[in-house]
């Protein structure tokens, strides 16, 4: 049926990507980062090329930073508050949007 999306279970995201090729799956939900990591690694370039994201996200979630317990509470703090220095220069000179398309890309693998 023309107005339905085609939906199927399947074990890993590679084996999606594999049926969203051959056209048994219409989409499915994957985060960009890791999609495009995929494509890249998994695909042919012609066959990538014939997939794209939404541009607006299913669902959003914030990433954490982890620090061992093991770390006192001082060093710990003073980690955590250096990242968030380094994060936000990264963000404000353009430099983190730079590393995130280089990510989709696949540069980073």
């Amino acid at each position: 049926m023309a107005n339905r999306i085609n939906a199927q279970y399947a074990n890993t995201d590679e084996q999606n990507l594999k049926k969203l090729i051959r056209g048994r799956v219409d989409v499915f939900p994957l985060e960009t980062v890791v999609g495009y990591t995929l494509i890249n690694k998994k695909l042919s370039p012609i066959q990538g090329q014939l997939l794209t994201n939404h541009p607006k996200a299913l669902h959003e979630s914030p990433y954490y930073l982890i620090v061992s317990r093991n770390i006192p509470g001082e060093r710990a703090q003073k980690i955590l508050d250096d990242f968030d220095k380094g994060l936000k220069k990264l963000k404000s000179s353009g430099e983190y949007a730079a590393i995130e398309e280089l990510s989709f890309r696949g540069y980073y693998e």
